[in-house]
């Protein structure tokens, strides 16, 4: 249909910018995909220029994608999804970046940022998909952008951030006016003061103007001339101090140690002596920096936050570390794992991210480790006063020998089994010698006390005929059951004495192997066993684990919408496909894909509907506008190479500034052009109206002019 789009009634009503932008964002995908070369290899490859857009190949195609809005791309991580924080992530020469989509307190729909208002610098939005979190910084503390973390003041460098100043102590204490210099006349942004009539205590000034007031440990007094706690006999006025307990908190140096050297112009350099303190250096000027307290330096990685747990950073020599900020007897520093304060729980601990405490339990019979941060057993974690569990009983009596046990070689067994009196297909064992547990020998097979471990019966004289014997009815029925089973049965033999070890046949089962013994596991329903994870908990997501031949698994446990207790799974309505659910320990979590994309269970993702290849997600298919329009069924779009558009785009019949885009070609969607572009077809882009014939006056003819 032949249309004279010059004397077409322009709209007066402007178009809003968000519309504009999510259109562009969605039909953009074309062009760069074309000239985008892949590698020879599958995967998913970064845009030379833009770093929230990445391409992802397919048997040599490229198809071009974009990061969320807020999150770019991150080709170094292995990970399925790439996209992550900014800072988190290097750049390089990628400086370009899809147009914002956010709000007031989001200015884009994902990511970490500041208070609209720049006087407010201690709280910042933890923004996801355009909702706001609101969270406030420790007190002192200041919101860095850059970082996506709460710093000192001075390391934020943000400006008309003074809420402190003026403030007056209890004691009438306030910061002096005048500007606190060193030896070599910088400024102080921490000033230090000593208290008047107490040697133990004394004040620090935070950024020059907040108050605060502090305490030496017990035993030291403040020195005001190294401006530190020190020994009392290292001072010149006679110790007066009373000893208060109170802890030291985190002073850091605001001047940057004038010995250090940067080895190259750019970049994060280890301190040589302090593990969590680091300097930044910018054409060769250093910056000295403090991680969050807890954390420590790790030099090694390729991140832009280069600060990690204690326990996955080789320190070597660099032994000292600020002072602790503890906030409570759960965080003796603000961020880290750390044990229970009551030594005799080695069972809990509590994950500290800053100063906030999540309590947290081992599993059954083992002991938090701080120096590796997970649960081990107890004889490698080697901590004393455990015994809360000693002396325990079971119902039946049961309760752990007190005289040590001892193997062939003379070793001490740490965790002794001892057999039942009445049922040979029963057994106990003391974890750590001192907390009873009854264990059960799978069915066919009873506990052999010379091995140590479960048997053949036909191995233990005194258990030959127990199905015949009256008091073992249960085990009789075990056994029996057992006799009508194919004579595949599979017993498992432990690799190495110790370890945890897949079954061959069933991929959510694995083995614990303990000093030999092996105990039948099962993970989470939902989850699957992941040999080559490192962690202690080798549990995963499906789509994370290669389960190979091991296609066997446990009886789903199904609650509500979710088909398995953990997961993500797909709506139970086959024609919703944008809509899937998270499910953790059968409780779930709904979740929707971003517009135009369908939940795929594969890779627990949400993926462009052409790779979910999902069947039935017609919903909206044969949906018509308000004005009429209809997506064209029969009429697939192609694009220059003769590849099919998977959301093409149509002009409007009378204006210039409009035009329908078709998501997945069935569920039509009006755009609109940002104010002073017009549809450009044969671009399939928005354009300067002198590149669209019939459009050139679409905002200079008579018709703007009345509208304007």
């Amino acid at each position: 249909m032949h249309r004279n789009r010059r004397l077409a009634k322009r709209r007066t009503t402007p178009s809003p910018a968000a519309i504009a932008i999510e259109l562009e964002r969605v039909w953009a995908f074309g062009a760069d995909a074309q000239s985008f070369k892949c590698p020879p290899k599958d995967g998913q490859y970064e845009d030379p220029l833009q770093c929230d857009k990445f391409y992802e190949c397919n048997d040599g195609r490229a198809t071009e994608r974009l990061c969320p809005d807020g999150l770019v791309f991150d080709p170094t991580i292995r990970k399925i999804n790439k996209c992550d924080q900014p800072f988190n992530v290097d750049c390089g020469d990628r400086v370009e970046l899809q147009p914002p989509r956010g709000n007031n307190l989001c200015p884009r729909r994902n990511g970490f940022f500041a208070h609209p208002d720049p006087a407010v610098c201690n709280v910042f939005y933890n923004c996801i998909e355009g909702e706001a979190t609101e969270i406030t910084c420790t007190a002192g503390l200041h919101f860095d952008e850059y970082t996506g973390t709460c710093v000192w003041p001075n390391d934020a460098g943000r400006q008309g951030c003074n809420p402190g100043a003026n403030k007056k102590l209890k004691d009438g204490f306030t910061c002096p006016k005048e500007q606190k210099t060193d030896e070599s006349g910088q400024a102080v942004a921490h000033p230090k003061y000593a208290h008047p009539t107490d040697c133990q205590r004394f004040y620090v000034c935070l950024n020059g103007v907040e108050p605060r007031d502090l305490g030496c440990q017990v035993g030291e007094v403040y020195n005001e001339e190294t401006e530190r706690c020190d020994a009392p006999e290292n001072m010149a006025v006679a110790y007066r101090g009373v000893l208060a307990a109170l802890l030291l908190l985190a002073i850091p140096a605001a001047i940057v140690d004038a010995q250090f050297k940067c080895p190259k112009n750019r970049g994060q350099f280890e301190d040589p002596v302090q593990c969590d303190k680091y300097y930044v250096c910018d054409e060769g000027e250093a910056t000295e920096k403090l991680c969050p307290d807890g954390l420590v330096f790790d030099p090694t990685i390729k991140l832009i936050n280069k600060c990690d747990q204690p326990f996955n950073v080789d320190c070597g020599d660099r032994f000292e570390l600020q002072p602790a900020q503890g906030t409570s007897d759960y965080c003796p520093r603000k961020n880290g794992f750390f044990s229970h304060p009551d030594p005799s729980i080695c069972n809990v601990f509590y994950s500290c991210i800053n100063g906030e405490e999540l309590e947290m339990s081992c599993t059954g019979g083992l002991h938090f480790d701080e120096k590796s941060g997970t649960c081990v057993w107890p004889d490698v974690a080697a901590r004393e006063g455990c015994g809360s569990n000693a002396n325990k009983k079971l119902n039946d009596g049961f309760q752990c020998p007190k005289e040590t046990r001892y193997d062939k070689n003379g070793q001490v067994i740490t965790h002794p089994n001892y057999p039942h009196p009445t049922d040979c297909s029963r057994f106990y064992y003391c974890l750590n010698g001192i907390e009873p547990r009854l264990g059960q020998c799978d069915a066919k097979m009873v506990y052999n006390e010379d091995l140590q471990r479960c048997d053949d019966p036909d191995n233990v004289p005194e258990c030959k005929r127990i199905h015949l014997a009256l008091p073992f009815l249960l085990a009789a029925a075990l056994v029996c059951s057992a006799a009508e089973e194919p004579e595949d049965y599979f017993e498992f033999t432990c690799p190495k004495p110790d370890g945890q070890f897949e079954d061959p046949y069933q991929c959510d089962k694995y083995y614990e192997c303990d000093d030999g013994r092996v105990s039948e596991k099962l993970c989470p329903d939902g989850l699957v066993f992941n040999p080559a994870s490192k962690l202690v908990n080798k549990c995963d997501q499906v789509f994370n684990v290669e389960c190979h031949d091991r296609k066997e698994l446990q009886p789903p446990k199904p609650i509500g919408v979710c088909p398995r207790q953990n997961g993500f799974f797909p709506h139970p309505d086959p024609s919703i496909c944008n809509i899937f659910y998270n499910c953790v320990n059968g409780r779930e979590l709904e979740m929707t894909c971003v517009a135009g994309l369908h939940f795929n269970q594969p890779t627990g993702t949400c993926v462009w509907p052409d790779m979910a290849n999902r069947q039935g997600c017609g919903s909206n298919a044969n949906k018509k506008l308000n004005d009429g329009f209809q997506c064209p069924k029969d009429a697939t779009k192609m694009d220059k190479n003769g590849q099919i558009v998977t959301h093409p785009n149509y002009p409007h019949p009378d204006d210039c500034q409009r035009f329908y885009i078709c998501l997945n070609g069935i569920e039509p969607r009006q755009g609109t052009c940002e104010e002073g572009m017009v549809y450009n077809e044969d671009l399939q882009r928005c354009d300067d109206p002198e590149n669209v014939p019939g459009c050139e006056d679409w905002y200079n003819g008579p018709e703007a002019d009345q509208a304007a």
